[in-house]
């Protein structure tokens, strides 16, 4: 249940940034922190997975380890940045 309510959450960032064009989001980028209980994998399969079910396709996926475990985001998942292409 987590899992699915931080990808949608994190989903929803992307379409917000996307100013809701969402055919037209080509990457994610995001990092997870240094102390999050979040696999780099999982996050990945789970990022592709819940854009395909959501918006019918999936964006290429980019993933940042953080390193530091004193950052105020180091137990979370954090979108950094959205690629858009042609939409």
């Amino acid at each position: 249940m987590h899992e699915s309510r931080l990808l949608r959450q994190l989903l929803d960032e992307a379409e917000r940034r996307a100013g809701g064009s969402v055919s037209s989001i080509a990457g994610l980028r995001f990092e997870i922190g240094a102390m999050a209980a979040v696999s780099t994998e999982g996050l990945r399969h789970g990022a592709t997975d819940a854009a395909l079910e959501r918006w019918g396709f999936s964006p290429t996926v980019d993933i940042e380890q953080g390193a530091n475990p004193l950052d105020a985001a180091a137990q979370g998942v954090k979108l950094l940045s959205i690629t858009l292409g042609e939409g």
